[in-house]
């Protein structure tokens, strides 16, 4: 089990603080991911792989975004290379 230590109340005496903490046990339960949460976290995977940047997927079935970072001019360049994108007219 994990216990996380709880601030319940500071207050202040003689100039010093004085805190009351209590510790509880730690009753979050994680779930377990689910078979599409998965899924969308091997895309993400697949697609930085692919296009040797950082890649960010949220979202769901439904609909999600993508975030591809990129830190310089050339690396931008790149990458709208490799979706055939011509910046030079």
């Amino acid at each position: 089990n994990c216990y996380v230590p709880r601030i319940q109340k500071d207050f202040y005496r003689e100039n010093k603080v004085i805190r009351v903490v209590t510790i509880e046990e730690n009753k979050s339960t994680k779930k377990e991911p689910r078979h599409q949460d998965i899924e969308i976290k091997i895309a993400e995977e697949k697609v930085a792989s692919k296009l040797q940047a950082k890649v960010a997927i949220n979202g769901n079935s439904q609909k999600g975004k993508i975030q591809i970072e990129y830190f310089s001019m050339e690396e931008l360049e790149g990458l709208l290379e490799k979706f055939g994108v011509d910046m030079s007219s």
